[in-house]
């Protein structure tokens, strides 16, 4: 997915989240395009992750993609916040209820929100 093209009215000219998408499907558009930035099987520090984050942002507010994508199922953490990672599949737009594309994601029990390690997905 070209997430430059779809998200151009919303990023700098060096390629950085200017605002945050008022409209809910270009939110998901924001996270599917942060997380696709950031290293699989890596496991961050949340300094780390919010360093990451931030180079992506013309603002200072990496906190609220962070949890974004825990909460959407993106990356999981560990109960006291010292590690992410993310995880495996990548939730889609249909998991996120803003799609009719089949998704191996939505299929499987238990894919909730705030995944910690160990959990099943």
């Amino acid at each position: 997915m070209d997430y430059p093209l779809l998200l151009r009215n919303f990023l700098d000219g060096e390629g950085r989240l200017k605002q945050m998408p008022a409209k809910h499907k270009m939110r998901a558009y924001v996270y599917l395009w942060a997380a696709s930035q950031l290293r699989p099987g890596h496991r961050y520090s949340e300094g780390e992750l919010n360093a990451s984050i931030g180079q992506l942002l013309a603002y200072r507010d990496p906190a609220t993609i962070r949890r974004a994508l825990v909460d959407y199922g993106f990356m999981a953490r560990l109960p006291d916040g010292s590690a992410y990672w993310l995880l495996d599949p990548q939730p889609t737009l249909a998991d996120m209820g803003l799609g009719d594309a089949a998704s191996p994601k939505a299929a499987k029990q238990g894919s909730g929100p705030h995944h910690e390690e160990g959990s099943a997905l």
